[in-house]
C-alpha cells in the first residue's frame, strides 16, 4: 500500500495551541464531494451548498458527552504527556439548518432529515443515518427519532452494540414541523492513536473509511483542552483488499492519488524552508513569500524489481586447516547476494517547485536553524537531523547514482 500523511495544525495569533472558546472554529476536510475527481475526504463542504463549513474543536469534557461510553468525559489530553496515545478530540459541526430530504456529510457518516413532527408543544425529528464508506455496501440506521435536546450515538452508522466503539453523535437542537426543518449538531470523536486496529475495542476512533479510502489517525497533539495538530494517514492499496466488509479503491500506476483539502484544489503555500545558505546566521531569512499553487497531482509509475540489488561476488579467498595432521586446503569461493525488499514505488511529483526529501538516515554533521519571532535569535539551533536533500521533478537524472 501507499501511505500519505496530512497534518492539520491549529494556531492562534500567539502560535500556541487553540484553547476551547477562543477562536476554535477551523477548516478540516469532513466530506466527500462527488463532483471532485479526488476520492475520500475531498471537501470542506458538509451540506453541499458550495460554502466551506468550519468545525469546532471540542472534547468529551467540554461537550459534556461520554461518546465512547467508558464512564469518563475526557479532556483532549488526560496525562499531560505529549503524544502518549491517550489524546482524544471531538470535531463538531453545529447549528446546521436542514430541511426535509437534506443531508449532512461528516467524515464517515451521512445524516438525512426524513420528517419533522410536532406532538403537542414538543417537536421531534426523524433521521436516517448511513455510512459514507462506499465499497459496495451500505450500513444504515433508519427512522432515528430524536426529541429536541436528545443525542444519538453511532458506530459505523449503527446504534448500540458495541457501545464502546461508538464514535459519532447526532443532536437535535430545534425542530419546526410547519417548515419541515430542523437544526442539528453532529460530531466525530478521534483518539486512541496507539490502538491495535481490529483488536482494541476503541480502534474505531482512529480508523475509518470515506468513499473507499481508508484513514488512520496516527497523531493528536494536545494539552488539557488545547489542540495543536491532528495527523491523518491514508492507506492506498495497489492490490484488491476488503477491509471491515468494504472494498477499498485500488490505485493503479499513473492514476492521480487522492489528496485531502486544500491540496486537491488551488491553494497557497508559505515558502518557509530555504534551499540555500545565507551567512552569517544573523542574516538568515526567517520566512519566505506566500505563493499560489494548483491542485497537487501525484502518481506512481509501473513497478519492477531493481536488478542492482542482486548479483555475485567472485574470487573470495577461502582456506581450511585440519588438525592434527595440519592439512591445509585453500580455494577461491563465489557468493551470491539478493537484497530484499527489492521493489520500490517511484512517485511522479508535479513540476514547478522543489521538494525537501527526508531519509531515515541521520547525519551528525547537519545543522538546523529554526526562527520564530525574535529577529536576531533563533528559536532553536541543533545538529544531528535526518538526511535531507532537495528534489526537482524537472531534473530527471537519477538521484542515487554518482556521476562525477
Amino acid at each position: 500500500a501507499i501511505n500519505q500523511e496530512f497534518t492539520y495544525m491549529f494556531l492562534d495569533d500567539e502560535r500556541m495551541p487553540i484553547t476551547i472558546g477562543s477562536g476554535s472554529d477551523v477548516l478540516i476536510p469532513m466530506a466527500h464531494d462527488p463532483a471532485n475527481p479526488y476520492r475520500g475526504l475531498n471537501s470542506f463542504d458538509a451540506d453541499g451548498d458550495g460554502v466551506r463549513d468550519a468545525v469546532r474543536v471540542e472534547s468529551e469534557a467540554t461537550l459534556g458527552l461520554d461518546i465512547d461510553h467508558d464512564g469518563k468525559m475526557e479532556p483532549m489530553d488526560r496525562d499531560s504527556k505529549g503524544l502518549s496515545g491517550d489524546e482524544t478530540v471531538v470535531l463538531v459541526l453545529g447549528d446546521k439548518y436542514i430541511t426535509q430530504g437534506d443531508n449532512i456529510q461528516f467524515f464517515d457518516h451521512v445524516v438525512t432529515l426524513k420528517d419533522v413532527q410536532e406532538l403537542g408543544a414538543e417537536g421531534r425529528a426523524i433521521f436516517d443515518v448511513c455510512d459514507n464508506e462506499g465499497g459496495g455496501s451500505l450500513r444504515c440506521e433508519g427512522n432515528v427519532i430524536l426529541w429536541i435536546g436528545e443525542v444519538a450515538y453511532f458506530y459505523r452508522a449503527k446504534q448500540g452494540s458495541p457501545a464502546e466503539r461508538e464514535t459519532f453523535y447526532l443532536r437535535l437542537l430545534s425542530a419546526d414541523a410547519a417548515s419541515n426543518a430542523a437544526v442539528i449538531e453532529v460530531g466525530r470523536m478521534f483518539g486512541h492513536t496507539y490502538a491495535n486496529i481490529g483488536a482494541n475495542p476503541y480502534w474505531s476512533q482512529k480508523a475509518f473509511i470515506v468513499d473507499e479510502v481508508f484513514y488512520n489517525v496516527v497523531a493528536i497533539k494536545a494539552q488539557d483542552n488545547c489542540i495543536k495538530y491532528i495527523t491523518f494517514r491514508q492507506k492506498l492499496p495497489k492490490q484488491p483488499i476488503k477491509l471491515y466488509g468494504k472494498h477499498l479503491k485500488v490505485w493503479k500506476p499513473r492514476e492521480t492519488l487522492p489528496e485531502m483539502p486544500p491540496f486537491n484544489m488551488d491553494h497557497e503555500i508559505m515558502v518557509d524552508v530555504q534551499d540555500f545558505w545565507t551567512l552569517p546566521r544573523s542574516q538568515q531569512d526567517k520566512i519566505g513569500p506566500k505563493e499560489s499553487r494548483g491542485a497537487l497531482k501525484i502518481t506512481y509509475v509501473e513497478e519492477g524489481e531493481e536488478e542492482r540489488f542482486k548479483g555475485e561476488l567472485k574470487e573470495i579467498y577461502y582456506e581450511t586447516h585440519y588438525e592434527p595432521r595440519c592439512m591445509h586446503k585453500e580455494f577461491w569461493n563465489l557468493e551470491w547476494f539478493h537484497t530484499q525488499p527489492q521493489q520500490y514505488t517511484a512517485f511522479v511529483m508535479p513540476e514547478g517547485q522543489l521538494y525537501l526529501m527526508t531519509l531515515a538516515w541521520y547525519a551528525p554533521e547537519s545543522c538546523i536553524t529554526i526562527w520564530n519571532h525574535e529577529p536576531s535569535i533563533p528559536a532553536a539551533y541543533y545538529t544531528g537531523e535526518r538526511v535531507k536533500f532537495w528534489y526537482d521533478p524537472a531534473n530527471n537524472t537519477d538521484i542515487y547514482i554518482n556521476r562525477i
